[in-house]
């Protein structure tokens, strides 16, 4: 089942994840309301975990994150963390430096454990994301 949030389909997702994400999702969409530097795409729910798609927009480079959830969510950091391959700035990174962006959203993840972390590593993930774009926010450095 897959959902875009605020929609008035129900919100899915494993036993006790499912308020508590909301709740969390909610939030992070309040924060970044009329902004358009964030937003949840979308969720879905699966028999075992669930997936939370996010797009994030740092100085205009547009990316999406999806992070798996299992029902054990916070008390268990995401199992996977994926960054969209379809943004061609990011397909230009090294693969180095996408292990590196992905190595320090586990990291934080795993600092945040037993706590809400969505927002955490979203806003980790702009701050790489910054760093790595370069000035021009089309993921060149200048120079």
């Amino acid at each position: 089942m897959a959902e875009q949030l605020g929609s008035s389909a129900s919100f899915k997702m494993p036993s006790r994840l499912s308020e508590d994400l909301k709740e969390e999702l909610n939030a992070i969409a309040s924060i970044y309301s009329g902004k358009d530097e964030v937003i949840v795409l979308e969720t879905t729910a699966t028999t075992k975990d669930g997936h939370v798609t996010i797009q994030v927009s740092p100085d205009q480079c547009i990316c999406k994150v999806i992070f798996t959830l299992s029902e054990d969510y916070p008390a268990k950091p995401p199992a996977r963390i994926e960054v969209s391959e379809k943004d061609t700035w990011i397909k230009r990174l090294p693969d180095d430096t996408l292990q590196t962006i992905l190595q320090t959203l586990y990291q934080a993840a795993q600092e945040c454990l037993g706590n809400p972390m969505i927002f955490t590593l979203v806003e980790k993930f702009k701050e790489q994301l910054q760093e790595h774009s370069g000035k021009d926010g089309q993921g060149v450095e200048n120079g």
